[in-house]
């Protein structure tokens, strides 16, 4: 039986546990394991370099495995693709085992069917949380930090150093808190920005 979970991590390890837990009282054995690493749930398996790679052994008649296992279900699928890939491994005699349905998934079964389809909305959703957290947390941190975010300062500002990271490990590593400080045109002036600093710094 192959596996196929979210990458050679902490937490791919984690699946791979969970899914010989899962179909070791059954008989079954991992034969093969396919990790994706740094690649988002959201990308079509096609476009994944482990997951192209487990379609394409659903080609070959002389493979080691006749079923797929995987370590959690709304890490593998988002949206939709749990139905879009199940088809193709049906066509190929090969069964899908979700340790949510407690077993191999079954086309006939519409239960099995709606709880894909959940699981899929499921990790869309969380995916899409984690990137609004995310983006608010980033926001956050300029209003109220005057963090720099990277890139090119905004127009009338500067970045200049603010101290230690606020991370004990990253300071222990040597790495500075870089801040957006606002200049006035009077203080640019002052500085003695000669006219081609100006220039570049106005058309960036």
């Amino acid at each position: 039986m192959s596996v196929i979970h979210r990458g050679a991590t902490l937490a791919g390890l984690a699946d791979l546990r969970n899914a010989t837990n899962f179909v070791g009282p059954l008989g079954g054995e991992v034969a093969a394991q396919y990790f994706d690493v740094g690649q988002s749930r959201s990308m079509p398996w096609e476009r994944r370099d482990a997951g192209a790679q487990l379609l394409a052994a659903l080609k070959d008649p002389l493979r080691e495995w006749t079923g797929v296992v995987v370590g959690e279900g709304t890490r593998c699928w988002f949206g939709n693709q749990f139905l879009l890939i199940a088809l193709r491994f049906a066509a190929y005699g090969v069964d899908l085992w979700v340790p949510e349905l407690g077993g191999k998934f079954d086309a006939r079964n519409p239960s099995h069917k709606m709880l894909m389809s959940v699981l899929g909305g499921m990790s869309e959703s969380e995916r899409q949380h984690v990137q609004a957290r995310v983006g608010s947390a980033m926001d956050a941190q300029v209003i109220n930090e005057g963090r720099h975010q990277g890139g090119r300062a905004p127009y009338g500002y500067r970045v200049v150093d603010g101290g230690p990271h606020p991370n004990p490990r990253k300071a222990a590593e040597g790495f500075r808190l870089r801040v957006l400080e606002s200049m006035s045109l009077r203080r640019m002036w002052c500085a003695g920005w000669s006219p081609s600093t100006w220039l570049a710094w106005a058309t960036g």
